[in-house]
């Protein structure tokens, strides 16, 4: 799925998906107060719209870059029958996190950086990542791929080269490298008319990301 518009064509898409949607970010909104690091209202629509698709008992989300809440909360309350998992190292942005999601009972934030977590990870797999962490040390993230169950999907955000409003060429660079490795094109992509976005890969039979670095 392609999509590329201006943010209210994204919102619409997302309405699409899941027509709650609008009545979700207010929710989210009422929760958590804005802040520069959180994804735009847009991408928080495609976020829960995607997120919709994982709404059901023993399902399990990760969310790598907590920050203060906003994309979590949508996560759980546009999967509200999944169970979500956020982490953010930063203290004070966790303390502030846990805050704002206390009485969202399907949503757990840890302490703790990704990489720390996957050193003794042994399940459940899981059905949909999320990464919004530290962009320098995302490389650290992409095993994470490899606890995906089979159709699970693995988003990022700040897909954007130099020159785009929320400029990342590290996850940029990054991303269209691992798309060039694989034997398909990436599964998700969406991009607003600033040339911002996000950028996501389904796992198939047989994928690890050993596999697509060798490839």
């Amino acid at each position: 799925m392609q999509l590329t518009g201006t943010p209210e064509e994204i919102r619409a898409w997302a309405r699409e998906r899941c027509p709650e949607i609008d009545e979700i970010l207010t929710k989210a909104r009422a929760r958590v107060s804005w802040t520069k690091r959180q994804v735009d209202e847009h991408q928080a629509a495609a976020l829960g719209a995607l997120a919709r698709a994982y709404n059901h008992n023993g399902a399990r989300i990760l969310e790598i870059g907590t920050a203060t809440g906003y994309s979590s909360a949508v996560l759980a309350l546009s999967a509200p029958r999944a169970r979500v998992l956020t982490l953010n190292p930063n203290a004070s942005e966790h303390a502030e996190a846990v805050a704002n999601l206390d009485g969202l009972a399907n949503v757990e934030c840890r302490a703790l950086h990704s990489w720390k977590l996957l050193e003794d990870y042994d399940g459940p797999p899981l059905d949909f990542v999320f990464v919004d962490g530290d962009h320098g040390r995302m490389v650290m993230d992409l095993p994470w791929f490899d606890h995906l169950a089979i159709g699970g999907l693995m988003l990022f955000h700040d897909y954007a080269p130099v020159g785009a409003r929320r400029e990342c060429p590290v996850v940029y660079g990054t991303l269209n490298l691992l798309a060039r490795a694989t034997d398909h094109a990436p599964d998700v992509g969406i991009v607003d008319d600033t040339a911002t976005g996000m950028l996501g890969f389904i796992r198939r039979k047989g994928e690890s990301w050993a596999w697509v670095m060798e490839g």
